[in-house]
């Protein structure tokens, strides 16, 4: 069994319709998966109504709330909440093509291996942003690293490692994240809290659970999904403060899996420092600073915890 779950605090309405829409057109046939939708203290609380076309076409679906705000709180409420063999994370405004539930459990057959895999996460047609925004997009969940299936194993981020968004997960590896948050509070340093926090990397946490086990990551090209980003997030000042909030959420989780700090803005030195800063205003000069931005979020926290200890 499939357990789909969508994680969401004060939701566009019309998008997550859009979402909820795409799943209940998926060609798999609907015994072989439930849904779970986990409103994360919304205001006001989502009305549970939002789910009665899926009792309608035969497909098991129930909302459950997390009163403790933070994306990471709310997919821990998910897991504890479901018990399938696998999991599929779909973000509250992510609309999944129709096959992708069934190339997903494809995939995940013929791939025994394999504890996490996503696919391609690409922007609507109709949402163009400005040149200069290119280069962050990966930063706002955007991937299309080719057409060819990827796969590996490496402790340190690669480009096999799935965004949370649109990710399959084994529940062995979902189980070794839940261990994890039970005896260390600092899990829930990562990933968003509301609008003000924008920190991530709660993914990569949960995606390294691949590695501890032996599993390998991995890219499916054959799954696809548009991500609906909100207008809102294609702003410099915005941009800015994401990148910071990244920079800040690796050290953490570098601290966290006390991994080597190779591909790790902390772990740069000043002239490696300072090529990466020049490659990235060729860019676009708004990314060179959000870069900037990024190594100095990295380098405070990486203070902060040097002086805690």
């Amino acid at each position: 069994m499939l357990d789909v779950c969508i994680c969401t605090h004060n939701p566009r309405l019309d998008i997550l319709a859009k979402a909820l829409a795409s799943i209940l057109k998926q060609t798999a046939d609907g015994d072989l998966f439930r849904v779970l939708l986990v409103d994360n203290a919304s205001e006001p609380p989502l009305d549970e109504a939002i789910l009665t076309n899926f009792a309608q076409n035969g497909v098991a679906a129930r909302m459950v709330r997390e009163p403790r705000l933070g994306i990471a709180r709310a997919r821990l409420c998910a897991m504890l909440e479901t018990d399938g063999e696998m999991l599929l994370f779909v973000d509250d405004d992510n609309e999944l093509a129709p096959n992708y539930i069934a190339e997903g459990m494809s995939f995940a057959s013929s791939h025994p291996d394999v504890g996490c895999f996503g696919g391609k996460l690409l922007l609507p047609t109709k949402l163009r942003p400005a040149a200069w925004i290119q280069p962050f997009l990966p930063y706002l969940a955007i991937k299309d690293i080719g057409d060819e299936p990827v796969i590996g194993k490496s402790p340190t981020w690669e480009s096999w490692e799935p965004p949370t968004a649109g990710a399959f997960i084994k529940r062995s590896v979902l189980a070794l994240y839940m261990q994890r948050a039970t005896r260390d509070a600092n899990v829930f340093k990562l990933g968003r809290s509301g609008s003000r926090n924008l920190s991530s990397c709660e993914d990569a946490l949960i995606m390294s659970g691949s590695f501890s086990l032996g599993l390998a990551n991995a890219y499916d090209p054959a799954l696809v999904l548009h991500h609906h980003i909100d207008l809102k997030r294609f702003t410099f000042k915005y941009l800015l403060r994401l990148m910071y909030a990244y920079g800040t959420s690796k050290a953490i989780l570098e601290d966290l899996l006390r991994t080597p700090k190779h591909n790790s803005p902390s772990g740069d030195n000043a002239l490696t420092m300072l090529r990466k800063l020049i490659a990235a205003a060729r860019q676009s000069l708004p990314f060179g600073i959000g870069m900037a931005a990024y190594y100095l979020g990295a380098n405070s926290e990486r203070r902060r915890q040097n002086k805690s200890k």
